[in-house]
């Protein structure tokens, strides 16, 4: 889903996972998790940040192929899990659905520290640009809140979009909004974050949970066996321009990060497809890593690709030549 300068991975994962909404209108991921499995993933630095059950876990992963973990911290409370995490500069920001959001000071990774909470405040999936993080909310909103002072973040303002909310990835003034169940992506305007306003939508031809935007193109995974590939360059106007099928008998797409005209498509409790999309209009597979379980969340740190999966925590990729992916490390929650 988005991809980070070289090294820190981070996975948070459910302690107990009951199958429950994203928000009251949306299908979380974390629900298909049991006891010890992750769910979220994110890199940056020399360090693996991986959330097991209610723990923030940081782990050493210069060597992507040998995690070594050097300390814990207690992410969130007795009745909630984390629902995404990001790391932006030193600080590590955890949303927990229904209960606001989480910032830890990572500056030395041996040990994390609370840095700043914010209660009251309905977040999930979001990404962050600058001082401002935008976060899907309640039902079909947006919020974003203002972290320029890490101590004490404060919500900006909501915005009513035209249909239920999975996330947001921001690139320049533009958000773009995976939305869930509707089977649409939105685009929104973040200009200003006071004042965000939704350009256009397109549907993606399924359920649309996550999505990942390189240069002027989404790729939009669609739980089921495709991924829209959508032209975004002029973002009031976007334009489907390709779709990739998976062959794999049993897939369903679920999260995607895209570089260098590669694509990792991860299909929840199924396989991997690597896919060329060099050409949008004519994506293909070039190799599939196949071990009875895919994954629910990806990222991409250099030549590696980590994955949030069902049963391992995580696992490590190695995509530096594309036809001949392969997993060259893991970790045990």
């Amino acid at each position: 889903m988005r991809i980070a300068p070289a090294g820190v991975l981070l996975a948070l994962t459910a302690l107990t996972a009951p199958a429950v909404a994203n928000g009251p209108y949306d299908i979380d991921r974390l629900a298909y998790f049991e006891a010890g499995n992750s769910a979220e993933v994110e890199v940056d630095g020399n360090h693996l940040f991986a959330g097991i059950g209610r723990h923030l876990l940081i782990l050493d992963v210069s060597d992507p192929t040998k995690p070594t973990k050097i300390a814990s911290t207690v992410a969130a409370g007795p009745a909630n899990i984390p629902r995404d995490i990001q790391v932006s500069g030193n600080h590590v920001f955890v949303t927990l659905g229904d209960y606001g959001l989480r910032i830890y000071d990572v500056s030395d990774p041996g040990n994390p520290t609370l840095a700043g909470t914010l209660d009251g405040v309905e977040l999930w999936d979001f990404d962050i640009a600058g001082s401002t993080l935008i976060a899907s909310s309640s039902s079909k909103t947006l919020q974003s809140v203002d972290i320029s002072d890490v101590s004490n973040p404060s919500p900006i303002s909501t915005a009513t979009l035209s249909t239920f909310t999975s996330g947001a990835v921001i690139q320049g003034d533009y958000a773009y909004v995976p939305g869930g169940i509707s089977g649409v992506m939105m685009i929104v305007d973040v200009s200003d974050p006071a004042n965000m306003v939704e350009l256009s939508s397109i549907t993606t031809g399924g359920y649309a949970f996550s999505l990942d935007v390189a240069d002027t193109l989404a790729y939009v995974p669609t739980a089921g066996t495709s991924m829209a590939i959508i032209n975004v360059a002029d973002p009031s106007a976007p334009v489907e321009v390709g779709r990739y099928t998976s062959p794999a008998a049993w897939f369903q797409s679920y999260d995607v990060v895209v570089q260098d005209g590669i694509a990792v498509l991860v299909s929840g409790d199924y396989s991997i497809d690597v896919v060329d999309v060099s050409d949008p209009t004519n994506p293909f597979r070039v190799a599939e890593i196949d071990e009875s379980l895919g994954g629910y969340e990806v990222v991409r740190n250099g030549n590696h690709v980590y994955v949030a999966d069902a049963a391992t925590s995580f696992r490590v990729l190695d995509v530096s030549t594309p036809e001949f992916t392969s997993v060259v490390g893991r970790h045990q929650g």
